[in-house]
């Protein structure tokens, strides 16, 4: 009895360790997909410090960006997505809780739309760079999906 005790219990554990190495497979590509109901594939990202609470906004621009330095774009009427957080380390669910910083899908008109769902998943923040990977859906013409390095710009 107590032999086959131990052998649950440590069949029991090795489930367990198992299930903590587990990690999401994300796709290998740019962060693409659809802005306004047109192809938008990412150019570039930048960071610009956007409170005193160390939050940043960070914008991804399209492949429509004529500039070849991200943080000469501090602002563009090009479509692009944007959202606004501390730079840290982490996985984080969209909409974000403060809804006004969550991912914005921002169009040519100058209107806005915060997506309603997705997440966002920063990996390292290195050498003034910040790597990640960003889902974000509002609709079936506003949706995106992809890796990312985003420039920090001050």
């Amino acid at each position: 009895m107590k032999v086959t005790s131990f052998f649950l219990l440590l069949l029991g554990l090795l489930i367990l360790t198992d299930c903590g190495e587990s990690e999401i497979q994300l796709p290998d590509q740019v962060l693409l997909g659809q802005v306004e109901g047109q192809a938008w594939e990412l150019k570039f990202a930048n960071a610009y410090l956007y409170s005193s609470d160390l939050k940043y906004q960070i914008r991804f621009l399209s492949t429509r960006e004529n500039a070849q330095d991200p943080c000469a774009v501090p602002s563009t009427s090009n479509s692009h997505i944007s959202l606004i957080m501390p730079l840290q380390r982490g996985s984080f669910s969209i909409p974000l809780p403060i809804t006004t910083e969550s991912a914005r899908f921002n169009w040519s008109d100058g209107s806005s739309a915060i997506a309603t769902s997705g997440f966002l998943e920063i990996f390292d923040i290195d050498n003034l760079r910040v790597f990640g990977y960003l889902q974000a859906q509002l609709d079936d013409e506003n949706t995106v999906e992809g890796s990312f390095e985003a420039v920090i710009c001050n």
